[in-house]
Parts: structure tokens; sequence; C-alpha cells
């Protein structure tokens, strides 16, 4: 059942967050950047961005408890216009990768960023993450050239940017 996020989420939101990130970089980002992410904190971090409702997060909710999650809102980058909205984050544990519901979830917040006036949506990826780059290359996103470095902690991650029109 996908629903809007509610307040009570947030400790199980942090949580799935840290595991999906655990899970999904394997490899990709160093093991202890992995080892270290802190539930606490992140579960904090889902409090505060629900409290502020600065963005739309939509939860996947399976058998009672939250498999994955999507948030999305007006684009933050400097280069955009108000026509642009951005993926902020989306993950899902890794026992439900496959199964279509990742696809589901997106195809909801797309259907609401269209229904609020956007044309355009962005997100980042990691680079070199080839699994999520090729998901959301069948689902038409292409990288438009911008890239960044994004501070995690002691490291610098590059992250390229990628685009659907809507």
């Amino acid at each position: 059942m996908i629903r809007k996020v509610k307040i009570e989420d947030y400790k199980e939101l942090g949580e799935l967050h840290v595991r999906s990130w655990q899970e999904a970089y394997i490899g990709l980002l160093p093991q202890e950047l992995l080892d270290n992410l802190d539930l606490e904190d992140r579960a904090n971090r889902w409090k505060t961005i629900i409290e502020q409702a600065n963005s739309n997060v939509l939860v996947d909710v399976v058998n009672g408890k939250i498999a994955g999650f999507i948030s999305s809102a007006r684009c933050r980058d400097s280069d955009t216009d108000e026509s642009w909205a951005e993926i902020f984050s989306l993950y899902y544990l890794k026992e439900y990768w496959g199964q279509g519901r990742v696809s589901i979830l997106l195809n909801k917040a797309l259907s609401d960023l269209t229904q609020a006036g956007f044309s355009k949506l962005s997100l980042w990826v990691l680079q070199g993450n080839d699994r999520a780059i090729g998901f959301y290359q069948k689902l038409g996103f292409e990288f438009d050239g911008a890239k960044k470095l994004e501070p995690i902690q002691a490291y610098k991650l590059t992250e390229l940017r990628m685009l659907k029109h809507l």
C-alpha cells in the first residue's frame, strides 16, 4: 500500500534509510562509511523533514512495515526553474528489489508531480551505481551533463544528474 508518510514513521524510515544504504552501496562506498551510519541521526533527520513538510514523501507499506520510500519536491539546483522537480531519495530494502514495487512507487510520485504542474524531473545518482543508472534509464531518465561532489562524512562522492521530461 502506498501512502503519504506520517510523523510516527520517522524511526522506521531512519532505520530503512540506513539499512538500504548498507545494502545498495556495498562495494560502491567505503565500508567504513556504511558501517558508521547513525540510525538515531537518520531518524531525527526524517522527523525534521516530516515536520517541516518541505517535500512530498510517499512510503510503500508491506505487511505493516515500510518496504521503501520516495521523497520529492521542487528542484534545489540553482540552474533550474520552477518547472523542475527533484527526487531527493528513493530507497527500498533489498528483499523488495526486482518485484516491480519501486516502479509503482515512482510512478505514483511522477503522477503527483505532474498534477502539481512540474514538467521536468531530476535526480542525482552516485557515479558508478550501474544498477540504479540502468533502472532510471529504463524509465526514461537521461544524463544532462551536470555533476557534483557531495560530501558525506569525511568523503566526497561524485554524483551525476539525470533528467526526465514529464
